[in-house]
């Protein structure tokens, strides 16, 4: 049995059309105790990982805080958001908890939550009456090591909306 290939050209277009389908392989898992620890992102974001799960949010940046509350501003205007479920005042900070978990394709992943956020009692009807106030960081890794991306609605096709790698050791 002969096959025939049309060329140099069309062996390469199947080449790289072939690997172009292959996804992006994941890295080795990362474990709780590498992820424990200082991570900042660029303007000022911190958030500490608690080796006991605990975690932290300080000096949240507006474009940080506008990924944390993409599902509710969507719909609302900022001082809304603010005034229905921070009392009134623009989060510079939170407490938490955080996991890690690897998904189907092998990716870590790090689950922070900052709790559930009350409506207050005059929200608009069409707005719900609880907000979980929470992330979703994939571990990466670059060329200084682990980092976590928060992506907006979990898309890793889009920049990451928040780049945090460890915090420099003083």
């Amino acid at each position: 049995m002969r096959v025939h290939v049309g060329g140099v050209g069309t062996l390469l277009a199947v080449a790289f059309g072939a690997t172009a389908c292959v996804p992006e392989p994941a890295p080795p898992a990362a474990a709780p105790a590498d992820l424990a620890g200082g991570w900042c992102a660029a303007p000022g974001d911190r958030l500490d990982l608690d080796a006991g799960g605990s975690a932290r949010l300080s000096h949240v940046s507006d474009g940080y805080l506008a990924h944390l509350l993409t599902d509710l501003r969507e719909t609302w205007s900022d001082e809304y958001v603010q005034r229905t479920y921070f009392g009134g005042r623009r989060p510079s900070s939170a407490q938490g908890t955080w996991l890690s978990a690897t998904d189907d394709g092998g990716w870590s992943w790090v689950r922070v939550s900052f709790g559930v956020r009350e409506a207050a009692a005059d929200r608009d009807p069409q707005s719900p009456a609880r907000f979980r106030f929470r992330d979703a960081l994939r571990v990466e890794r670059d060329e200084h090591g682990l980092a976590l991306a928060a992506y907006d609605d979990g898309s890793t096709e889009n920049d990451a909306a928040a780049w945090f790698t460890p915090c420099p050791t003083p």
